[in-house]
């Protein structure tokens, strides 16, 4: 299998995954479930047994479908939904969670077999069906529901009237009027009814105009949401529990355009539009200009219309779901091998991507991008009537809106309204609307912060020149243009943040799988998950975080019996926060748990010889002692906690991104960890200093002072070189000349400048020359493989063209 297939399943499949597991998470919480809910879990777990079963991995494919197989039975109201249901889902995710992460790292499936995550699925669907249980009320209801075509029944129909496409006009007519004949036999109410009749006026005319085939596919989407709004299952639903999804006709407005979306929703449809298009361009250049494919080629369209098909099923566009399956299913014999891939395949690919693309241009589909928000996209009604047309007009004409009109037409061809004032309106309306979203790549949003850096380094050479200040009208020049370049570098930065939203989730399944292995009660809470940060980060952070957030349940959050002996209630709290403070993003994670005792943890770090006996700690530096190696407070070892490893990794983690991590607590009352990061990682603040004649930059995150030592402070120890007394202290000195065998480095310490650097659990004075102040530079990292001091990170180019080594000051001592 190519990697770049491999690969594109592994992330495909990752976002599912997260996306179902964020579902069910909140699912297992409550009483009740959103039907929307339930859909879009089953859509994930249905376009992953897709994939799986497209790529062949077998095992993915069965345990997706078991899992599918209950959210079906939920959705259907067999299946009764309780908190062991969606349990027994989540489990079934972890399993695909554990087989997709393996396929990432050893490029195929591991045999096995998930025979004890199926049984516990189909057990579910085997126990608590809600036919047995059914209310009087919803017996009442299915009763005299109106006899109605099922959806599947419609969809079938549908779906063979698409795979005809445009050419075949008789065929066409002939399912419809097998649509017709079970609109008649099911007695079919007034709103099917009308769209039908609306597919029927559309389809008259593709004899002498095939360009209406597009028309026809949109008023089928109308006639779809018609019959499932008028299903039996939607009148029984308020009886079972389940609240009643809105149907398409609820929460029309008076201009007929749909009502807002969920900023999350129209996201997700633009992005699946935009997928669409990319997709459709793939398998359009696979094809052009061959008359005979090869397998390669084959299985690029094959692909490509096979993931359109799970992404539509995915966001509820059913419509473009059976296009792209009859197309699909139409090349499903070349791809075995069973049809020669000849240019008819080719003109078959190429009249499924303009079917598709006819459908996606279409005005039915609820994107972001046509009608925006109800802030972002104020309705054409709404403006017309502030443009000084009547607002009884609109409604009225709104209200004889048949299905796909539009308002606009509507009320110039009944004469009402100027063609040109609605126009203006329209033009105003489009001014109004968010901006579009395009996909770039990663890398090359990498390589534009990149250039920018290197047209900073080049204008501060230009700056720095001595001959500029002796030509005024250049000086000028050169200063405005680091005034707009410094503009582009923040608006080049900007493109690499991205929300916290994902990372949090996360954390989310981390917290209920950690309370409900050691037994405990957790409620968790987010605040602030649209903060933004750097993408590199946000990726390196979720370990960190993961590990703080497993340590809150486990060593914060009591059981609940002893909460309770508390006056506590029984389920405790952890709370996941960030903001903006400044050029920082800050993450808070706290709990309402037991807090930290600083005397235990001074004890515990005695007994493991990590101190000295008579080292006196202040609360803080007590706190901060969960942060050495091999510490730990737990009793025994456990899956969870109590070797000793986590902790020190957190920090050196956050200190590697030029972070810091502080802790705050209150016995009985619980704990708040703070990590201040930096917005991004491509620039550095930093002390510029001078060592002989070379020249390093020190992170300011490490630097707590400057000093130029007293020789009373400066004494040699035995074994340990000179020490300098800082506040009480005795901090070792480490040459900086002699570290990095410099010639001419100034050997005196009082005749030198000490910088205090603070490091972990080390603190020390690092001596150098003189400070030349503080800079912001453009971090150029080493080429991989580069064998350089460990105490070095990376370089950067000052504005005089000169190189200088970024200091590491966790691994300076390193030898």
């Amino acid at each position: 299998m190519a990697d770049e297939l491999r690969s594109e399943f592994v992330h495909e499949a990752s976002e599912h995954l997260a996306t179902a597991s964020q579902i069910l998470l909140s699912l297992a919480q409550r009483e009740t479930a959103d039907p929307e809910e339930v859909n879009a879990c089953f859509r994930a777990l249905h376009t992953l047994k897709g994939l799986a079963g497209f790529l062949g991995f077998e095992r993915i494919k069965r345990v997706a479908h078991a899992g599918e197989q209950v959210l079906d039975a939920v959705r259907s109201q067999s299946l009764r939904p309780t908190r062991a249901t969606w349990e027994a889902v989540l489990g079934a995710v972890d399993r695909l969670e554990r087989l997709v992460h393996t396929i990432a790292e050893q490029e195929q499936e591991p045999p096995g077999d998930d025979a004890d995550v199926i049984d516990v699925l189909e057990e579910e669907t085997r126990i608590k069906p809600v036919t047995a249980s059914l209310t009087r009320e919803a017996a009442i209801s299915r009763r005299h529901a109106r006899p109605m075509a099922s959806a599947h029944s419609v969809d079938a129909l549908i779906a063979a009237l698409i795979a005809v496409g445009p050419a075949d006009p008789s065929t066409i007519e002939a399912q419809l009027a097998a649509i017709d004949a079970l609109a008649e036999r099911e007695r079919w109410p007034e709103a099917p009814r009308a769209a039908l009749q609306a597919v029927n006026a559309v389809a008259q005319r593709l004899r002498s105009d095939p360009a209406a085939f597009s028309e026809l596919l949109v008023a089928l989407q109308a006639l779809q949401a018609a019959v499932a709004e008028q299903s039996p299952a939607a009148l029984v639903q308020p009886a079972l529990g389940l609240d009643k999804p809105a149907s398409p006709a609820q929460g029309k407005t008076a201009d007929s355009t749909p009502s807002p979306m969920p900023s999350e929703g129209r996201a997700a449809l633009e992005d699946f539009r935009s997928e669409c298009q990319e997709l459709l361009v793939e398998a359009e250049r696979a094809v052009l200009g061959r008359t005979q494919l090869e397998r390669e080629q084959v299985d690029a369209v094959f692909r490509a219309f096979h993931t359109i098909k799970g992404m539509a099923a995915y966001v509820g566009q059913p419509v473009i779901e059976q296009a792209a399956h009859a197309i699909e299913a139409q090349l499903l014999p070349v791809r075995d091998g069973e049809r020669a891939a000849d240019a008819s395949v080719v003109q078959l690919v190429l009249a499924g991507v303009d079917r598709l693309r006819a459908i996606l241009a279409g005005a039915a589909m609820p994107m972001a991008a046509e009608h925006g928000s109800a802030e972002e996209s104020p309705r054409l009604g709404d403006i017309l009537v502030e443009m000084g047309v009547p607002r009884e007009v609109i409604e009225e004409t709104a209200r004889h809106l048949k299905p796909n009109e539009r308002l606009g037409d509507k009320l110039v061809e009944s004469g009402r309204v100027p063609r040109q004032l609605v126009e203006q309106a329209a033009q105003r309306q489009k001014a109004l609307r968010s901006d579009a979203f395009s996909r770039v790549a990663t890398t090359k949003l990498e390589d534009v912060v990149n250039m920018v850096g290197e047209l900073l380094i080049a204008q501060a050479m230009v700056a720095n020149d001595p001959e500029l200040p002796r030509l005024p009208s250049l000086s000028a020049a050169v200063q405005r243009q680091s005034h707009i370049l410094r503009r582009l570098q923040v608006l080049a930065l900007s493109l690499r943040m991205v929300p916290l939203r994902a990372t949090f989730q996360k954390m989310a399944r981390a917290v209920h799988d950690t309370a409900k292995k050691l037994e405990k009660e957790v409620e968790f809470q987010t605040a602030g998950d649209d903060t933004e940060i750097d993408r590199s980060l946000a990726e390196s952070m979720a370990d960190p975080l993961l590990h703080m957030v497993r340590n809150a349940v486990d060593h914060g959050i009591e059981k609940p019996e002893e909460r309770v002996r508390a006056g506590k209630p029984r389920a405790g709290k952890v709370r996941l926060a960030a903001y903006h403070a400044g050029d920082d993003v800050v993450i808070e994670l706290s709990d309402d748990g037991r807090g930290m005792d600083p005397e235990r943890l001074r004890r515990k770090a005695l007994e493991k010889g990590l101190i000295a006996a008579d080292r006196q700690l202040t609360e803080a530096e007590c706190y901060d002692l969960i942060f050495l190696p091999g510490f730990s407070t737990a009793e025994r070892v456990s899956e969870v906690s109590g070797r000793g490893v986590g902790m020190d990794v957190v920090r050196r983690q956050v200190q590697a991104a030029n972070g810091r991590i502080e802790i705050r607590s209150r016995l009985g009352q619980g704990s708040v960890f703070i990590l201040r990061l930096p917005l991004t990682t491509a620039i550095l603040d930093a002390l510029l200093v001078d060592v002989g004649s070379e020249r390093f930059l020190v992170p300011l995150t490490s630097v707590v002072c400057l000093l130029r030592p007293q020789p009373a402070q400066v004494a040699t120890v035995l074994g340990r070189g000179q020490v300098v007394l800082v506040r009480g202290r005795e901090l070792p000195i480490v040459p900086l000349g002699e570290r990095f065998a410099i010639a001419g480095w100034q050997r005196d310490p009082c005749a030198s400048l000490l910088v205090v650097i603070e490091d972990r659990t080390r603190t020390y004075a690092l001596q150098v020359d003189q400070v030349l102040g503080q800079r912001q530079v453009v971090i150029k990292p080493f080429e991989h493989g580069l064998a350089h001091h460990p105490g070095v990170s990376g370089s950067a180019i000052l504005g005089d063209g000169r190189v200088a080594l970024i200091l590491d000051p966790a691994h300076l001592l390193d030898d």
